[in-house]
């Protein structure tokens, strides 16, 4: 289960400056302000998506994608919020997924999972602003008297830049572990975040072994953007 990585897929996107509407929250470094760039409607993003060889680490050709996002609302009301941006993306599918800007300059993804009993949806918090730690029930039920529980928890981890698409990004770095019953890692990855906007720049997902057999991992990252 890679339920993050499959979330970003859904609402990765990127910007510097230029168009949107704005919000001031608290620095992040205890520096003023930081401006939160919200995209425009209309904005496209594209991106890298591959996985990793278990045994090398290298880029498998044969499952390298690019994935395109499009800003299709902002500042809406959704699950609670109401400045949220809805995104329409092509990774699998044709999707809608949902950001929303918090006011103290966090920002959340929504985590839209259904289906199986015990399955939980909800908004997962980035601590872009707070720093610190934040977790998200994902899954958690009783069946046939035990216990299954599944958790998801974003840990800030420093400052840094990223230069992707011709572009360096100021960035902030978080670990993102998903563990089930506390103990097996579904994923470990390393997530960038863009410090003005609070988007996602790139996770790059670790080989991983949680059943006693390797899982690939994987890396995507944004290639080219248009703002509006």
């Amino acid at each position: 289960m890679k339920t993050y990585r499959n979330l970003c897929i859904l609402i990765i996107a990127a910007m510097i400056g230029g168009a949107g509407c704005k919000s001031n929250s608290s620095s992040p470094n205890g520096g003023g302000t930081t401006t939160l760039t919200i995209p425009g409607v209309g904005s496209v993003f594209v991106y890298d998506d591959y996985q990793t060889d278990t045994l090398t680490g290298a880029k498998i050709p044969s499952t390298e994608k690019f994935d395109t996002t499009t800003v299709i609302a902002t500042h809406i009301s959704f699950a609670g919020k109401t400045n949220v941006t809805q995104f329409r993306e092509n990774a699998g599918g044709l999707n809608v997924s949902y950001m929303s800007y918090e006011p103290n300059g966090d920002v959340s993804f929504y985590v839209n999972s259904s289906g199986s009993p015990g399955s939980r949806s909800g908004w997962l918090t980035v601590p872009l602003a707070s720093k610190g730690q934040q977790s998200f029930t994902e899954f958690d039920t009783i069946n046939g008297g035990v216990h299954s529980m599944t958790v998801e928890t974003l840990t800030y981890t420093g400052a840094t830049t990223l230069t992707l698409a011709g572009n360096t990004f100021s960035a902030y770095t978080f670990n993102d572990q998903v563990l089930h019953n506390s103990s097996i890692t579904y994923n470990n990855s390393t997530d960038w975040f863009d410090a003005a906007t609070g988007m996602v720049l790139q996770v790059d997902e670790p080989i991983i072994q949680p059943y006693g057999y390797k899982d690939r991992g994987s890396h995507f990252a944004l290639i080219s953007y248009s703002i509006r």
